[in-house]
């Protein structure tokens, strides 16, 4: 719960926080408090801020702790939830391999393709990507092009996701696909 607390405090020098942040996420014990800070969300009414996310789902993988899904995808469709942690989270979900994370990490591309040209939602959403593809496989691969080809897809949202979606290509060996 310390940890937690460390790795959360906006307030402590960065190097600090980040070797908190590490520190939890190396944990393979503890999955009462990793669980009871992931059911935690941000809320102005009831002065809550929204927990290291990322550093939990880590966490929750080395725990193997599948409880942690239902709220690692509640995370995922909180707009308080950082872009930074995301990908983090993302993983977490893939690695945790519960197909129940599948449709939210669709909704969470579709939600978010168009929203700008920015880096780091770019990087979320090629996270998201990534995790969606390795959950789903083929259908997931179909997914993830069908909101490349959308429309209003941003340029660096479509780089991101088109990357992941060759990686597991290159990673078996086989030539990626050519881009219109």
């Amino acid at each position: 719960g310390h940890i937690v607390v460390l790795c959360e405090d906006g307030s402590l020098p960065q190097p600090l926080r980040a070797a908190a942040c590490e520190a939890l996420g190396a944990r393979e014990a503890g999955n009462a408090a990793v669980l009871r800070a992931l059911g935690r969300h941000a809320s102005f009414l009831e002065d809550t801020t929204a927990p290291p996310v990322g550093a939990l789902g880590t966490a929750a993988v080395r725990m193997n702790e599948r409880g942690a899904v239902p709220l690692l995808v509640s995370h995922l469709a909180d707009p308080d939830t950082s872009l930074a942690d995301i990908q983090q989270l993302a993983a977490a979900l893939a690695s945790l391999a519960d197909r129940g994370a599948v449709e939210p990490l669709r909704a969470y591309l579709w939600l978010y393709h168009a929203d700008g040209d920015e880096a780091p939602l770019a990087g979320a959403l090629g996270g998201v990507a990534r995790a969606l593809i390795a959950l789903d496989g083929p259908p997931g691969r179909e997914a993830v092009q069908e909101v490349i080809d959308a429309p209003f897809t941003s340029a660096s949202a479509r780089a991101a996701m088109t990357e992941a979606l060759q990686a597991p290509r290159a990673a078996a060996g086989e030539q990626p696909a050519l881009a219109d």
